[in-house]
This record gives structure tokens, sequence and C-alpha cells, in this order.
């Protein structure tokens, strides 16, 4: 290569690069983030996004879509507190924030919650004044306790009652619970090992158990005596004989983990007459909801009722897969043959008002309830003085009943029970209190408990409610004959009352003077 010549310009030497400097590195940037840092850290002690709030007096609008229910308790709260004087504090606990794990709706949830406020407004004004709280003390502020989908969050609802309890918020006792399933026998053992006694609304199944559990519903073993002691009314059952006996088939949910389908089922096995040619022994069959293809096995069901042909069928499981039954029975080969009866037992009522539950007139349901409206203008109820006109009143008469308040249907019976469930609760917690403790323990709501018998009833809207007091500490608290309604249902939703029953056929009526 040629050398440059002397003359050439030179080639300029780069300049040297500095970098600016990293925003982490500058002074004022640091101290920005030192105190955002520290301003988050103080707020993430209060607020934590990854922890799901169980318990509230209504104040963290937890639960939206619900209505005005949250808010009317968080007001009767504010009041109670403000007021000084002693008050009781009751949780209402079940499946709240639900989805596909639960069987409850949306609607039976709403119900249940506007049902514990109403009862919790009736006990704190008596009279029905809504500016002054009645004499009866203590007072009852309610509390709004979340289980979670299908419960499986309960031990944290559970943990978070526990602790309310052994604090000033004078927590006595925990009602509604949800429905029939192993979550709620967990969260139920739970409370009771910390001696909170628990008030039961829709629990039915027997093999549901606690110490210090209260039901104000009947038992699966209660509905299926009624649902038996009314077919045997029936010209079926009259006219049966050995040479033509009246028959019997039973779908039943085998999922082991469902204690009120398991339950039912046994409970309406054991009603049945044994040893009688006129009636043998029903035949079964099964699916289990817990896992897929219930329909394909429901299909295959409803064809081989065809082949049986019996005179009723009783069918033991929730009623969603109830609904999913009632199609493929209608639309089975030998429809046309003629209707056929299924009786149910109390979840039917989370299908009343659902349209379109079946096609065709060849299907015929009846079923056991815990609650309905319709039983307050019965004849029967009026003449045997089955109801109290006071919780009537409440739902239906004047500016501050169920009916002003929330006007929603009342069919399904949650609102019903729900409401029965705390005033039984109240009632307990007063019948407990003393002049030394204004404010009873949970523990001291047995002997309340022991005080609501057959001579002190509590006047409950789903009939009057008393107990069998337990032979030892170690049985729960079951009503003793309670009213059972026998219901009719079609195919969009209606239903009609169709008797008035109980386990021995013979509902109570007020105790005696």
């Amino acid at each position: 290569m040629a050398e440059r010549t002397r003359g050439a310009r030179k080639l300029s030497e780069p300049k040297p690069f500095n970098p600016p400097t990293p925003w982490y590195r500058r002074t004022h940037t640091r101290i920005i983030a030192i105190v955002v840092t520290l301003a988050v850290i103080v707020w993430m002690g209060f607020w934590r996004p990854w922890e799901t709030v169980r318990v509230t007096d209504g104040s963290d609008d937890l639960f939206g879509g619900l209505g005005e229910v949250e808010r009317l308790i968080r007001a009767e709260n504010r009041a109670v507190g403000e007021s000084g004087q002693d008050y009781a504090t009751i949780a209402f606990m079940m499946p709240i924030r639900t989805g596909d794990k639960d069987p409850n709706s949306r609607t039976s949830i709403q119900h249940e919650l506007e049902g514990a406020y109403l009862a919790q407004w009736w006990s704190n004004h008596e009279e029905g004044d809504p500016v002054r709280f009645s004499s009866s003390r203590p007072l009852v502020r309610l509390l709004l306790a979340d289980t979670g989908d299908g419960g499986v969050d309960w031990n944290d609802t559970v943990t978070d009652l526990v602790a309310r309890a052994e604090s000033d918020e004078h927590l006595v006792a925990v009602a509604g619970l949800g429905s029939s399933v192993d979550t709620t026998q967990r969260a139920v053992s739970a409370l009771n090992d910390h001696g909170i006694p628990t008030f039961g609304s829709v629990i039915t199944s027997s093999a549901l158990s606690a110490p210090r559990l209260a039901r104000v519903a009947p038992t699966n073993a209660d509905e299926a005596a009624a649902a038996v002691a009314y077919l045997t009314t029936t010209p079926e059952w009259l006219a049966a004989t050995p040479e033509a006996p009246y028959k019997i088939h039973m779908v039943r949910d085998t999922d082991p983990n469902d204690r009120y389908a398991t339950d039912l089922a046994n409970r309406y096995r054991n009603a049945f007459p044994r040893d009688n040619p006129a009636y043998p022994r029903p035949t079964e069959g099964g699916f289990n909801a817990a896992v897929g293809a219930v329909g394909n096995v429901l299909a295959l069901e409803a064809q081989r009722i065809c082949g049986i042909d019996p005179d009723v069928v009783f069918f033991a499981g929730f009623s969603a897969d109830l609904r999913t039954f009632l199609g493929k029975l209608a639309a089975r080969d030998c429809a046309a043959d003629g209707p056929i009866t299924v009786i149910c037992g109390d979840d039917v009522n989370r299908v009343t008002g659902v349209h379109g539950l079946w096609t065709g007139g060849s299907v015929r349901v009846l079923y056991t309830t815990l609650a309905t409206p319709q039983a307050w203008d019965s004849p029967v109820a009026e003449r045997d003085k089955l109801f109290s006109p006071v919780p009537i009143a409440r739902f239906r008469d004047g500016p501050h009943s169920y009916h002003a308040v929330f006007g929603d249907d009342l069919e399904d019976g949650h609102a019903i029970m729900s409401y029965d469930s705390v005033v039984t609760a109240v009632e307990a917690t007063r019948r407990a209190r003393t002049e030394k403790a204004k404010v009873p323990q949970p523990v001291d709501l047995v002997n309340g408990l022991n005080q609501i018998n057959g001579t002190a009833r509590v006047p409950g809207a789903s009939g009057w409610i008393y107990f069998q007091i337990p032979r030892n500490a170690s049985q729960q608290w079951l009503p003793f004959n309670k009213l059972i309604p026998v219901m009719s249902l079609d195919a969009n939703g209606k239903a009609t009352l169709e008797a008035l029953s109980s386990n021995n056929g013979r509902p109570p009526g007020p105790p005696p003077r």
C-alpha cells in the first residue's frame, strides 16, 4: 500500500463516550423510590389483596349483586353499636361467593341473607318502631360469614369467627350454615370444638351432626316419613295387593361426599314398609354427580323405568340433577303410556319459578319442602293454629315487613328458614341471659336451648319450633315433629300446596296454656 503523503489531512480522534447516569442512580429519583416503597409497605399492612375477607358486618360491601341487604345490615349494626346497650353478635354463615361447586343459586343466597336481616331487625324492634329499640336484651348485631364456593374456605371463616368470639364483639352463635355437604360438617365441628353453638337453617341430612348444633328444619328422615305418609292416602297405595303390588323405584346420587343425597336415599329406603308383599322393597339406580356424563346415566334410568313400570319414583339428589332427570323422563319411550310420579326432597325449592323444567304431561312431581307461604293461608293451618300470626305479619304486613322491604318471592322457603334460624338463636341467647351475665357466653346457650321445649315454643315462620332434649352432651338438638308441607310442581316451576304433614302426620300447634 502506498504511503500517505505528508500533506494529507489527519483523521480526527473520536471523542470519549460518557453514558447518561441510570435513573436508579440519580439522587432525586432514589429518594422518590424510597418514599414510594415505604408508602406501599405501610399501605399493604392494611390492604392485602391476596387475602379474602370472609366475615363482615356489612361495611366491606363484599357481595355485589345482593341488593340492599348488606346496606341494611350495616345500618342496623351501626345503630346497635351507637345505642350503648348490651348486644350479642350472631354470624350468618354460608357459601356466599359461589360458583359451580355449590348447589345454592344466587337467588337462594340473597333470600337467606334477607331473612337473616329481617330476624335481626324484628328482634331489635319487636313493636315495629324503627326509631326505638324494643325492651328485650341483648340487642342483636349481625355478621355475614362467607365460606366460599362449595364451602371450601370454611377453615378461614371459622378461624375468624373463633377470634371474634374471644374478643369484645360478643359473638355467641353462628346461624345459617349452608347445605348438607361435607364442608358444612367440618365447619360445624370446628365451631363446636370452640364451644360455639350453631343453628342450621336448611340442613336436613341426618348424618350431619355436632353436640351444639340446633336445627330449625326437619331431617331427611322426617321428610321421608312425611312423603310416605302422604302416599299411604293415595288410591294406588290403598289398592295394592300381593298380586298387584305397589312398585317403587329409586334413583340416587352415589357421590360419597354428598351427605344430603346419601342420607335422603337411606331415609327413603327405611321409610317404606318391611315384609309386606303388597309393598316390596324398591328397585334402585344410581349416578355420581361429582363426575361427568351424568346426563347419559339419567337417560338410561329413564328408559329402565319403562321396563320396571313403577307406581312412583323417588329421587335422592340435588335439584340440578333432578332437572336433567325430569327432562330425560319426559322423553322416555313409554311416555305416552301415562304420567309417572316423581317424589323428591326439599332441594326442589331451588327450581321453583323456573320455566321449562320438562315438556309434555308424562311427569308429575311431588316434594316435601321446609317452608311455603301457601301454608299460612291453609284452612287446616288456621283450624289447628299451626302458625303464630306474629312471624306471618313480619313477612307480609306493614312498612317493615319482608314484602315491603324486599318484595321477593318467598316460595323457595330460604328467607323463611333463615329468619327462623336467627330468631331461634336470639331466643336461646336471651333465655341464657342472667343478671350477672347480661350477654351470655357461647357455651351458655345450651341452657337457653333447654328452655325451648313443648311448653315454650319459638313461633317460627315455618311453624312452631321446639326441640327434643338431647339424651347426652354428644347429641344435637332436633326439632320435634316439625311441620312439613307436601307440594306439587308443574313443568313451569309453579309450586302448589297439597298437604301439611310431619314425621308422624300430625304437625304441632301452639304450646299448651
